[in-house]
């Protein structure tokens, strides 16, 4: 990662679209790769009702590609100039959660066959079941594995969102939906941000854990389990020098 995110040197504008084009499929194969590799049957892998929400960031020069299947996100810390004229770093989110609520997974699903409901009509959140039984219950429409609604749609195939970098981009969270139960994405910025500045010197994984630990403390206080809560956060920029 470089912290004056150069820019790449191509020939035409056209060659810059077959790059692009190739990272796409990259990311693609990816997390289609990863999927091939639960069902082989060697490994012995439950993959039919089992399976993962997957996120992925990839820094090449100024261009910051995400790919994503499921319900984990990615986030961006970006500093810019409020209305009084001060410096806040605020939250662009880079991915966005692939959940039944959403109405264009929530149509795709559905075309492919899949049944979208709340458990018994009623209670829960939106999930993804079978059309004439009340299996799996997925709460997200996309997913790595949970094989056996491949064929109603959920697919391990990644939306990939591509952002140019620029020197006012500071950090980036990528982290699981248990992270963002009780947390908004500016929340995480504002959690990581603080931090930050209260102890210039920190590294990123002493960051993580310190979010992965107020993540875990407010679901506490709002419920009586603890969903999968795991993050990473990446510095874009030598902090310790702009905030020290």
């Amino acid at each position: 990662v470089h912290t004056t995110f150069p820019d790449l040197d191509f020939d035409s504008e056209e060659k810059r679209a077959d790059a692009h084009r190739t990272r796409l499929r990259a990311l693609k194969s990816a997390f289609s790769a990863s999927e091939k590799g639960l069902v082989d049957s060697e490994l012995g892998c439950e993959h039919l009702f089992s399976g993962t929400t997957a996120i992925c960031v990839w820094v090449h020069g100024a261009e910051c590609y995400c790919a994503n299947v499921g319900d984990s996100r990615a986030v961006l810390g970006r500093v810019v100039v409020g209305g009084t004229g001060r410096e806040k770093v605020k939250a662009v989110d880079l991915s966005y959660d692939q959940k039944p609520t959403r109405p264009d997974e929530k149509k795709r699903v559905r075309s492919a066959g899949g049944r979208i409901a709340r458990w018994r009509r009623n209670l829960g959140p939106l999930r993804v079941w079978v059309p004439r039984d009340w299996i799996p219950g997925l709460a997200m429409t996309r997913s790595i594995g949970d094989t056996v609604l491949t064929e109603y749609g959920v697919i391990p195939v990644p939306e990939v969102s591509l952002m140019r970098l620029a020197s006012t981009d500071l950090f980036l969270v990528l982290a699981s939906d248990g992270v963002w139960e009780f947390m908004s994405s500016q929340d995480a910025v504002d959690f990581v941000s603080k931090y930050i500045k209260s102890s210039p010197d920190t590294q990123p994984g002493e960051v993580a854990d310190a979010l992965v630990r107020e993540a875990v403390r407010r679901w506490r206080r709002n419920d009586v389990v603890v969903d999968d809560t795991t993050a990473v956060v990446v510095f874009l920029q030598n902090l310790a020098e702009k905030w020290g």
